[in-house]
């Protein structure tokens, strides 16, 4: 038990995200053996988010017509339901496992809309009990849910809004206090609370854009409009040489004239929210469509020091524009229906190709790997994952030639420069080793998550001594280069496991001393009992068994982690020092 509360409560995101990781329980039997579960279980969910979309759509279309649901309700309904669940840019939130998080978001936020409006049209009919019932459960019940999915769910709130000014816009309703009390309590207050938090976490927020992003706030925030007119573009005209899983490489914005195109752009997406809000009387469909679009890029596409693209982000924002065109087609005259009816289905066609193609390069890792890494030549991540891949096939010389491209492009990369020791270590090229030029290159990188796991690869390659050059000092040198990089030194989870690599690497070396005080140094940085466990096993490999009692003591005084995976509980403690006690029975502790 838990170890099953370590794993949906352990910290992903700012709540955690617990009812996405208790879904990965469906197919945890077979994790992290095979993926293709956990793919099948994402497929369903989008199936069953398509029909959730089906619904939706029919409930709005028969408010945005003001016309009870008929024969073009539903071919609205189905159109909007079929270019929606076929558009290839929902291919990438299939296909990665993670993405649960956003389709299981998804299926509360639509299964919650679609509550509120039921409940809303009986509140226009003056059933205010069953009204503000199925309001209450579509908007606090499914968006607790949603939240707790992954923290765009606290958007439906938004999204309640969008449909209550646009689709209800001619409500006829008095506004009472009741009403007035919900629409506060239910949607302002979760939107305040948000804008609270993104407050208070501020100077948090500032401090991942100095040490863990190379753009700023503003920075990411201009960049975010050239973005959001290629969301717009890629919905229109999808292109399987857009669609995949590495944009690492896309540019920033660094002014609005840096690139040129940053100021068309912004100007672009502000006449398109200011239009969103100034049509709401005249044309209420449009301003769904913007405004319904524009609200779900609210936390993903702003100040929030998140990486600038994913097309992921376009799952639930995409709606609002298919249903708009879909509505205004509906209204296309007789001379242009059969015109109408053969452009949709030649777009469901091209759909369907650029489908087919795009799911097909995500079916073959070698294509993959090959076809991104061509396609995105500046990304990091591309040219790693076809080093990895390469290198998996026995083809370490490809591998490398990789990681030396994305050199080219990422001089500034500390695991590229890693990973470049490690290929050359293995190829036994001359000019690899960990010489001054890598360590400088260490000491002015940005910080890089996948710097760990090169270290972890590194030191496992010196002490199986596969590298005749590669020792534990080297190890040791590019640890120190990287605790000299500020952008490293001032990042608390990086200093630490960069100290807890030099115990690591004193362990390797059988010195006792340095272990240990680098253990404290990592203990120090951030208290964790498992560090305090850590020692109180190399003092018991070393038969200390009296000072490792001291430890498992200090452990036992540590406060635990809530829900942490990987730490030992009270009793395993317990009875790790028990074991301790009987060890050194022999002696006067």
């Amino acid at each position: 038990m838990e170890t099953l509360l370590a794993f949906v409560f352990d910290r992903n995101g700012w709540l955690g995200r617990p009812v996405s990781m208790l879904s990965f329980l469906i197919d945890g039997q077979t994790w992290p053996t095979d993926p293709k579960p956990f793919k099948h279980t994402n497929i369903l969910l989008h199936l069953l988010n398509g029909v959730l979309i089906f619904t939706l759509t029919r409930q709005l279309a028969a408010l945005f017509l003001e016309a009870p649901r008929g024969r073009k309700v539903e071919y609205i309904a189905l159109a909007t339901f079929a270019i929606w669940l076929l558009h290839p840019m929902h291919i990438s939130a299939s296909m990665q496992v993670v993405q649960r998080m956003t389709l299981l978001m998804s299926a509360f936020t639509l299964g919650g809309l679609i509550l509120y409006t039921y409940g809303r049209m009986h509140l226009q009919r003056g059933e205010a009990k069953t009204g503000y019932f199925w309001m209450s459960v579509g908007i606090g019940l499914f968006g607790v849910l949603a939240t707790l999915s992954k923290e765009n769910g606290i958007l439906v709130a938004l999204y309640a809004l969008v449909i209550e000014f646009t689709a209800f816009r001619q409500t006829r309703h008095r506004v009472t206090l009741a009403w007035k009390l919900w629409i506060g309590v239910f949607c302002l207050l979760p939107l305040a609370g948000l804008a609270v938090y993104v407050g208070y976490s501020w100077e948090g927020m500032l401090h991942t854009y100095e040490y863990g992003r190379t753009f700023g706030p503003v920075e990411r925030l201009l960049s975010q409009a050239p973005i959001l007119v290629e969301y717009l573009q890629g919905m229109l005209i999808p292109r399987a040489s857009e669609l995949g899983l590495f944009h690492d490489d896309h540019a920033v914005s660094r002014s609005l004239l840096t690139p040129w195109y940053t100021l068309p752009a912004v100007l672009f997406i502000l006449v398109l929210g200011a239009a969103g809000f100034a049509l709401i009387r005249r044309a209420p469909l449009v301003s769904f469509a913007v405004l319904w679009f524009l609200a779900g890029h609210v936390l993903e596409s702003t100040v929030i020091p998140l990486e600038l693209y994913y097309e992921h982000r376009n799952y639930l924002p995409m709606f609002g524009i298919i249903f708009a065109v879909a509505c205004g087609v509906s209204s296309a005259g007789h001379d242009l229906r059969r015109i109408v009816l053969l452009g949709g289905a030649a777009f469901l066609i091209m759909e369907a190709l650029v489908g087919l193609q795009t799911t097909y390069t995500w079916g073959k890792p070698g294509v993959m790997a090959t076809v991104w890494a061509r396609e995105n030549p500046e990304s990091s991540r591309a040219q790693q994952y076809a080093a990895q891949y390469w290198a998996s096939e026995g083809f370490l010389t490809k591998g490398y030639s990789h990681i030396q491209q994305a050199i080219i492009h990422n001089p500034r990369m500390a695991s590229l420069h890693l990973q470049r020791t490690l290929f050359g270590c293995y190829l036994g090229i001359s000019g690899t080793a960990p010489d001054n030029t890598v360590l400088a290159a260490l000491r002015i990188s940005y910080y890089d998550t996948a710097v760990f796991d090169a270290l972890g690869n590194l030191q496992e390659a010196a002490v199986s001594e596969k590298c005749e050059w590669l020792e534990l000092d080297d190890i040791d040198k590019l640890t120190r280069a990287l605790m000299e990089n500020e952008h490293f030194s001032n990042n608390t989870l990086g200093l630490q496991k960069l100290t807890y690599r030099q115990a690591q690497i004193r362990t390797e070396q059988r010195d006792l001393d340095g272990a240990m005080a680098y253990l404290d140094e990592t203990y120090a940085i951030r208290p964790n009992r498992n560090v305090r466990i850590e020692q109180a096993r190399l003092l018991a490999s070393a038969g200390l068994y009296c000072e490792a009692q001291r430890f498992v003591d200090k452990a036992l005084g540590t406060e635990p982690q809530r829900f942490k995976m990987y730490q030992l509980s009270e009793t395993e403690l317990r009875e790790l020092r028990r074991y301790l006690a009987d060890e050194a029975s022999n002696e006067a502790c």
